[in-house]
């Protein structure tokens, strides 16, 4: 896997679609760099010392209330997704087996018509323990879905490319898939997978790239 030129080399950098990474920098073509200041931020506060994100170091993650905990979860469920893609080229991958391959793409299959259908308890309850633990309710799941990922809300086509495990058979799968979302734009979801003992497979990540290689099933 190409390392991405955007990455400042902290290894931590979630890249969107707009070049912007979730710790608030911008790519400006040859670099990442925060946004000059306004005055339209406020009055004078560099008196204030301002609170630093845990995660990337940046003084900028200054969200508020729920929109706080919506943004750490967002973040925690992109930084799941990248180590996930990394792993294989520490842990080695293997071709998961298609029964297997068939039952995970059943789960998310599963996930995608919750969401079509606006049943958020439903397309809740096919997350992992450790994301329902951190969104607290389907409702907020719900939420940031909607307004982080549009493309898995409703795609108008979806494709799969062939599942890898990671860490041996018990341990997760990643599962790339193709959604062209209803305006025909093309975008790669990587979903991370792990075993819930008694209950299959369920979702523990899922990063979102736009995409324009041929498909296949």
């Amino acid at each position: 896997m190409n390392e991405d030129p955007r990455c400042c080399g902290s290894g931590t950098c979630i890249i969107d679609t707009e070049d912007r990474c979730w710790c608030g920098q911008q790519w400006n073509g040859d670099k990442m760099c925060h946004a000059p200041p306004t005055l339209a931020d406020g009055p004078d506060r560099s008196d204030v010392e301002e609170p630093q994100c845990p995660s990337c170091g940046s003084h900028s993650c200054t969200l508020t209330g729920l929109g706080q905990a919506v943004g750490w979860v967002r973040r925690w469920l992109a930084c799941v997704a990248v180590l996930g893609l990394l792993a294989p080229l520490a842990a080695g991958a293997a071709i998961l087996a298609e029964p297997d391959a068939r039952a995970v793409r059943q789960v998310i299959e599963a996930q995608l018509d919750a969401f079509a259908a606006d049943d958020a308890e439903r397309a809740f309850s096919y997350a992992s323990s450790s994301i329902r633990a951190r969104f607290s309710d389907a409702d907020n799941f719900m939420a940031t879905v909607r307004d982080g990922y549009p493309m898995v809300m409703r795609p108008a086509a979806v494709s799969y490319f062939q599942a890898q495990t990671i860490g041996g058979a018990k341990g997760t799968v990643s599962q790339p898939v193709q959604l062209r979302d209803r305006a025909g734009c093309l975008w790669r979801a990587t979903y991370l997978l792990e075993r819930k003992a008694g209950a299959g497979r369920r979702i523990n990540g899922c990063v979102v790239r736009t995409d324009s290689a041929k498909s296949w099933t």
